[in-house]
C-alpha cells in the first residue's frame, strides 16, 4: 500500500508541501456549496419525455 511506502529527503532545509496543503485546502471546500446554513437547494425540474422502466412496470402493473 502507499500509506506504508517510505521516502527518504535528500535535503534536509527544503521540504515541498505543496501537495499537502493543496489536498487540504480541497478537501475543506464544502462538497455542496449553500447560500446559507438553512438553504436547502435550489428546484430542480426535470421531465423525461421517454418512460423510464419504473414508468413502464407501474403501467404494466395497473
Amino acid at each position: 500500500p502507499k500509506e506504508l511506502e517510505v521516502s527518504f529527503y535528500e535535503d534536509e532545509t527544503a521540504f515541498d508541501l505543496t501537495g499537502l496543503v493543496r489536498e487540504q485546502i480541497i478537501l475543506s471546500l464544502p462538497s455542496k456549496p449553500l447560500c446559507s446554513p438553512n438553504c436547502m437547494g435550489g428546484e430542480v425540474h426535470y421531465e423525461s419525455s421517454t418512460p423510464t422502466l419504473g414508468d413502464l412496470l407501474r403501467n404494466a402493473l395497473r
